[in-house]
């Protein structure tokens, strides 16, 4: 039975708060775009390290990356020689040409790379749509070819890699093993109570993130969002204050409760929030008036950094407690590592 929990982000929202106590430096590998919208990699080390620039090329788009070996090799999925309809998956280093791995594809919707110990590198998911109908493709470490799991336009993959979060109709989310299998339905989010009684009937997931703590949605419908995070104890929704352009960029805490989610406003700024998973309060993380870039977490889940609009990352704790401002050129981070 699910114990369900709805939650007003108007009521139980909670400010940034101030500096309490001396919060951590920053320190590892951050992996970042050249420019504020995905261009070349970069590897920064904090805390005061230089940035080098990775051998990749600088015109080259970046969707998304994540540290293969922190400090030195990467992976991305990439825009190829100027295709605004292909995405292809690459091994970055320092030093060394990049190399393709796998077949380029064609109107990717999702992407994820995560840490497996049982595959060298990782594995790597890419969701593809085209007119509404879309698939999910999985590849793990080692191998050299896409494999075809399930259908849908949005897919996530889950922390240990092993197990694919997908939705073929917008509103079920269903999960299949990676290695490929019998889907099998995790929930109905319009089937929750909280959902309707939010006024969110017909909501469709527009973003998808699985952490430890559960697996987190984003749910759409007219002028309206929430985030519904499902876990094995219950659900919770919590609806996303005003009236934003886009609420997305999921990134979850590294073994936390915590849900990082980016909301834009359209030139009027945007705000990074977190979403208790125990609870469905939502809080506020950091504001900008013009906007964030970008959501990593560090290793040890004590610091979130996003790229704000001075060019700068700011760094947070889970509170919203802010811990320092780096300079950067407009770099974009996508990873940190240690």
């Amino acid at each position: 039975m699910l114990l369900l929990a709805a939650c007003s982000g108007g009521q139980s929202e909670v400010l940034p708060t101030t500096v309490s106590s001396p919060l951590p430096t920053p320190r590892g590998w951050m992996l970042s775009s050249g420019h504020s919208f995905g261009q070349g990699l970069l590897a920064t080390r904090l805390p005061g390290g230089q940035p080098r620039r990775m051998d990749l090329p600088n015109d080259s788009v970046v969707f998304a990356a994540r540290w293969a070996e922190p400090g030195k090799t990467a992976y991305a999925f990439v825009q190829p020689n100027g295709d605004r309809h292909a995405v292809q998956l690459v091994r970055v280093a320092l030093d060394g040409p990049p190399r393709a791995v796998g077949a380029r594809l064609e109107n990717v919707s999702a992407t994820a790379v995560v840490s497996a110990a049982d595959s060298v590198g990782g594995v790597f998911m890419a969701a593809t749509c085209a007119h509404a109908t879309g698939w999910v493709d999985v590849m793990a470490g080692g191998e050299s070819m896409w494999r075809r799991v399930a259908p849908g336009c949005r897919a996530t993959l889950s922390p240990d890699g092993r197990t694919v979060a997908f939705s073929d109709d917008g509103h079920t989310v269903q999960t299949v093993p990676a290695a490929g299998g019998t889907p099998a339905t995790a929930f109905d989010s319009s089937a929750i109570p909280a959902v309707t009684s939010a006024g969110l009937a017909g909501a469709r997931i527009q973003d998808m993130a699985w952490g430890e703590a559960g697996i987190g949605v984003v749910l759409h419908r007219g002028r309206s969002y929430a985030v519904l995070i499902h876990t094995e104890h219950g659900d919770h929704l919590a609806r996303v204050p005003g009236v934003p352009s886009f609420v997305g960029a999921l990134r979850w805490r590294p073994s936390g409760p915590l849900l990082a989610v980016a909301t834009f406003f359209g030139g009027q700024g945007s705000i990074m929030r977190a979403i208790d998973a125990r609870t469905g309060d939502i809080r506020v993380l950091a504001t900008d008036p013009r906007g964030l870039g970008g959501t990593v977490w560090s290793p040890d889940g004590s610091l979130l950094a996003s790229l704000d609009s001075r060019g700068a990352w700011i760094f947070v704790d889970g509170n919203g407690n802010r811990a320092t401002l780096v300079p950067v050129d407009n770099e974009l981070p996508f990873d940190w590592g240690t």
